[in-house]
């Protein structure tokens, strides 16, 4: 019966991989000759089962075809070829998901020149509504390489249904998922420009070239009336819209200048400033985490300092906590990674010098330092590391970046209510290190198998366990790939806190 249950899933189902050589089983779906450029494990029918929604992408302009397909997962599992396919929507942008139509199942938004589209995918001939404003976008063109995903779905703006908060180019607009619009807030963007010289040789590609920095947006009640407020963090400043019973006015009602970029940094371009408004200390006020990473080769550093909200807002210039790393360009995140319900400061280094460049040229592989901060009994981030790991990730030179995905604490791997690190060895192995209570990494569970390219996640069979979601964009010969969860696994039970 096992050979012809194999040859069974050979000829009608998606590829399996062998079933007993780790925690995870591996499903491959073919790329029928188009690469993925983004794909998603997502429940779009309203069955409670997760499906695997692509988009394919083959051809260069003017011939590129862009193509959604859709893997309705039925009683027999996932399906290797599509349940059906569609044309993507002409000119869009960038997407994201979420449920905003009444029907169940999950929706598909794609942010147009001039407006989005929501798409049910429940089946072939599922409703669609066209939303279309009165202004451009900030999706005023396609990405010729493939179709990020961006926050259009709120469901915290109040509303029965989530709301979405459409970015055009100098403005938010804030829609009703029936296409009301219920304010405009005016944001800030940054752009550089270039143009080539007159009389110049042809360097540029085009007369013109326009680079858009939309503000990053946070959700979060910042003056403790227990209303979502909405929080745009650019470069140069942070603008606070407050929620009233009527809603929120188009000006912000506070604009703090950030004055983190140098002349030096801002003459130069370089010098990048992030930022994430959230509850950290549990006061039910949000609290501003600001970095900023300047400089270049020979001078580089990354400081991220944390702002503790309160009656008078955030005080800009007296941080309650601050933290430096020297000679590293460095990502943060809020995160509540050891499950105890307080977020803790996830900061992830990349050591830049000319020292650093040279070592990556011979090894081929960058350092990566991965350091957690938790929050004292005072609400404020503690200075001293409740975790620090180095990590050595593998740097392709084809293609200009890692060889797997990037490590993350994203998940909570073993069940445990703590966020395991995740990593994808060198494109070949799942590297999963349990995170202990004590704050200690448990010992590596690797398994084998093609990790190049973006993770994802999801809980294909609803069995609870996160599932994994892999697939390369750049590459269009490649499968996308399942790393499917077999259940309680012995080499992923929590153990004992010693054990490293």
């Amino acid at each position: 019966m096992r050979p012809l249950r194999a040859l069974w899933l050979a000829l009608l189902g998606p590829a399996l991989g062998a079933a007993a050589d780790g925690p995870y089983e591996l499903i491959s779906i073919p790329p029928d000759d188009a690469r993925t450029v983004a794909a998603e494990l997502v429940d779009l029918d309203g069955d409670a089962r997760s499906d695997l929604l692509r988009f394919a992408f083959s051809g260069v302009p003017p011939d590129e075809r862009r193509r959604i397909h859709v893997h309705l997962q039925g009683d027999a599992g996932l399906p290797a070829s599509p349940s059906f396919s569609a044309a993507l929507p002409p000119g869009a942008a960038a997407y994201d998901l979420g449920d905003v139509l009444p029907g169940g199942g999950i929706e598909l938004v794609l942010l147009q020149p001039d407006g989005v589209s929501i798409v049910s995918l429940a089946a072939p001939d599922a409703p669609r509504r066209r939303l279309q404003l009165d202004g451009a976008t900030i999706g005023a063109a396609v990405d010729e390489q493939g179709l990020p995903r961006t926050r259009l779905v709120r469901p915290r703006l109040g509303g029965a249904r989530p709301r979405l908060l459409v970015p055009l180019l100098r403005q938010l607009a804030l829609l009703e998922p029936d296409g009301r619009e219920l304010a405009r807030l005016e944001i800030s963007p940054h752009a550089r420009i270039w143009a080539p010289e007159p009389g110049a040789p042809l360097a540029m590609g085009s007369d013109l070239h326009l680079m858009l920095r939309a503000p990053h947006v946070s959700i979060a009640d910042v003056d403790g009336d227990a209303r979502v407020d909405v929080i745009t963090l650019g470069r140069h400043e942070a603008r606070v819209f407050l929620a009233r019973e009527s809603g929120f006015r188009a000006r912000p009602d506070r604009v703090l200048p950030l004055r983190r970029v140098s002349e030096r940094d801002h003459v130069r371009g370089t010098g990048v400033v992030r930022g994430d408004a959230r509850d950290v200390d549990g006061d039910g006020r949000a609290d501003l985490l600001l970095s900023y990473a300047s400089g270049n080769l020979s001078d580089a550093h990354t400081r991220t300092e944390l702002f503790l909200g309160g009656p008078d807002g955030w005080q800009l210039d007296a941080p309650d906590a601050s933290f430096t790393s020297a000679a590293q360009w460095s990502m943060e995140q809020l995160l509540d990674v050891d499950g105890d319900g307080r977020l803790e400061l996830v900061r992830v280094g990349i050591p830049v010098s000319v020292l650093e460049l040279a070592e990556m040229l011979i090894t081929r592989a960058a350092d990566v330092h991965v350091i957690v901060h938790r929050a004292s009994a005072g609400g404020v981030l503690d200075p001293e590391p409740w975790l620090r790991r180095k990590l050595g990730v593998p740097i392709s030179f084809e293609t200009g970046s890692t060889r797997g995905f990037m490590p993350t604490f994203g998940l909570d791997l073993d069940g445990d209510g703590r966020r395991d690190l995740l990593g994808s060895g060198a494109g070949d192995a799942i590297e999963i290190r349990p995170l202990r209570a004590d704050g200690r990494l448990g010992r590596v569970v690797r398994q084998e198998l093609p990790t190049a390219g973006v993770l994802r996640h999801g809980d294909l069979d609803g069995d609870g366990l996160p599932d994994l979601l892999i697939f390369d964009p750049r590459d269009p010969a490649a499968a996308v790939r399942i790393a499917r969860r077999r259940g309680d696994r012995p080499e992923l039970r929590p153990r004992d806190p010693a054990d490293q």
